[in-house]
């Protein structure tokens, strides 16, 4: 097992900072997040039919940039919504970005790992994207329930690297592929079955093939000429939709999720 969460980790903060995310520090992202869209709509209809729906609630996500997710989650379901992000430049961009929104959110930028709350904890715990950054997923999905309340929600969603996607990527983009822990589903609920504070509600693979989850062509945007992007994405774009007729399974699907409940006396509101 690693030393520390550093050498746990598959990226670093350089990672994350260098052109691949073309992070600024004026440039303010756009945060809505189209529920009708093929990448979110399956995921969205989950969380509505799985997670609780009221404005007393409170969200943290960890790992927030840019704050779509933060954006969605007080948007749909009225949460009251805060952020952990240890890149400085891509918090300050995330708190601008929300304020321009008119989100009220506090985003910390501190190593959630590391990370206290400044009031109480959560209702509700978010990642998306983050614990398949490291080697051993354990005291990411820890980190996650200690910040839990009794009671409340732990929500992990990750790329499925261990089907189609993440073949393709491997040979499409080995730098990217590397930065990842190609784990499973069932490698995503066995590391949350061996924390004793989680009880497991539910999970899955999600939506049909595509490459948003990896954000294969965001990079390529950036260095491939125009022209020959065009004619890729637009071959891409036919094949996603000739994979909607095609079930969720663990080769085909580009995500997966796991909800899970900190066990305890404190019950927050069940799901309608």
């Amino acid at each position: 097992m690693p030393d520390s969460p550093a050498d746990n980790a598959l990226t670093s903060t350089e990672y994350w900072q260098d052109e691949f995310w073309q992070i600024g520090e004026t440039e303010i992202p756009s945060l809505e997040l189209d529920i009708h869209n093929l990448e979110y709509r399956e995921l969205h209809q989950f969380l509505k039919t799985h997670l609780p729906h009221a404005e007393s609630l409170r969200l943290l996500e960890l790992g927030c940039h840019p704050g779509r997710f933060l954006w969605y989650f007080h948007t749909h379901f009225g949460y009251q919504v805060d952020g952990v992000e240890y890149v400085k430049p891509a918090c300050h961009l995330t708190q601008a970005a929300l304020d321009a929104h008119q989100i009220p959110a506090k985003i910390h930028h501190a190593d959630f790992f590391e990370f206290e709350p400044p009031d109480d904890s959560y209702d509700i715990v978010f990642s998306a994207g983050l614990v398949e950054h490291f080697v051993d997923v354990l005291p990411a999905i820890r980190s996650h329930a200690r910040l839990a309340k009794q009671g409340g929600y732990v929500v992990i969603v990750i790329p499925n690297h261990a089907g189609l996607n993440g073949a393709i990527l491997k040979r499409l983009d080995r730098e990217v592929y590397d930065a990842h822990n190609h784990m499973s589903y069932r490698d995503l609920k066995s590391a949350c079955d061996q924390i004793p504070e989680l009880e497991f509600v539910t999970g899955g693979y999600l939506s049909r093939f595509n490459l948003s989850p990896s954000n294969y062509f965001q990079h390529k945007l950036n260095t491939w000429p125009l022209w020959w992007y065009k004619v890729v994405f637009k071959l891409y774009a036919i094949t996603v939709r000739v994979a909607q007729l095609l079930p969720n399974t663990r080769w085909l699907s580009p995500n997966t999720i796991l909800i899970a409940r900190k066990t305890g006396s404190t019950e927050p509101e069940e799901a309608e």
